[in-house]
């Protein structure tokens, strides 16, 4: 058993190919990284500069090439939080409370609607197969950056061009760390209210657990993902980085439970508005009300 949060580690990809022949350097973006200035601003700079018309006809399509390509939901998600975007924070009793109106949100909102829609080699897939339709086109060298995880690297093994992990950016070289969200389609377990063995079965979860820490996960990093979906040392390197950066939000991993606004920057997004703070300002005291049922059934349950 592979505890699956290893592999659901938020990233980007960059076609290292394309990267050379546009700026002589493959590991250039690398360098970025590892001096702390890959920022939201240099991203969108490399993604205009990495638009090709292929076709001739003057017009962007789907036969140009693009430098950034995107789905309008989890891809959303892991661009935000890593620009430092946070919908919950905890007071001095370590109760959750809602920041999701902060003017960092705000900031980082604003830097992902012009990235997504206002950028010149930007292009934005919808539907559910957006991301196989995504992540095909950076493997047949269509596109510059392509948002993934660490299991997308699973999908590239047949890629011709080589290819480079990074984390998302910084929104701007003053943020300490880069920040790599854990997808939302995290595995949790819970035991229901009819089972009966409640210690065996806990003891079997947790020796299961014990060993896919110490057995499986090393394996999986080590020679999965540093070995064989790799194509140079600097992303080892990387990966590392991306396992100690790892967060999520409180409000994401419940976003039904706070009236869907753990997924507020996806929804305005796929809904083209660019108003975050007057959408929010109409939801917020029926979020807070989510918040504080939320509170309430989970120190019920620890009684």
């Amino acid at each position: 058993i592979l505890d699956n949060t290893q592999a659901l580690k938020s990233n980007l990809y960059y076609n290292k190919n394309l990267f050379a022949n546009l700026y002589d350097d493959a590991n250039g973006v690398y360098q970025d990284v590892l001096d702390g200035k890959w920022t939201i601003d240099r991203l969108s700079t490399y993604v205009q500069e990495g638009y090709s018309d292929l076709n001739g006809n003057g017009t962007i399509d789907e036969d140009d090439r693009f430098g950034y390509l995107t789905n309008t939901y989890n891809n959303i998600d892991t661009i935000t939080f890593g620009m430092g975007a946070r919908l919950t924070d905890r007071d001095k009793d370590n109760m959750p409370y809602l920041t999701v109106a902060d003017a960092h949100n705000v900031d980082v909102y604003e830097k992902t609607f012009a990235l997504v829609y206002d950028t010149v080699g930007a292009r934005t897939n919808t539907g559910s197969d957006a991301t196989l339709v995504n992540v095909q086109q950076f493997v047949n060298g269509r596109t510059l950056f392509v948002p993934g995880f660490l299991y997308t690297s699973e999908n590239l093994r047949d890629m011709k061009d080589d290819y480079g992990i990074i984390p998302f950016p910084k929104y701007d070289e003053s943020q300490e760390n880069y920040i790599s969200a854990v997808h939302d389609i995290a595995t949790l377990m819970c035991l229901p209210t009819t089972c009966s063995k409640i210690e065996a079965v806990c003891a079997t979860l947790e020796a299961m657990a014990y060993y896919s820490y110490y057995n499986v996960t090393p394996v999986y990093y080590e020679t999965a993902l540093k070995t064989k979906y790799t194509r140079d040392d600097i992303s080892s390197q990387i990966i590392d980085i991306l396992h100690d950066a790892s967060m999520t939000d409180l409000a994401y991993v419940y976003s039904d439970v706070f009236n869907g606004d753990g997924m507020i920057m996806r929804t305005l997004i796929a809904g083209k508005n660019k108003d975050y703070a007057s959408y929010y300002a109409k939801r917020e005291k029926a979020t807070n009300k989510a918040l504080d049922k939320f509170i309430t059934k989970f120190i019920e349950s620890a009684e």
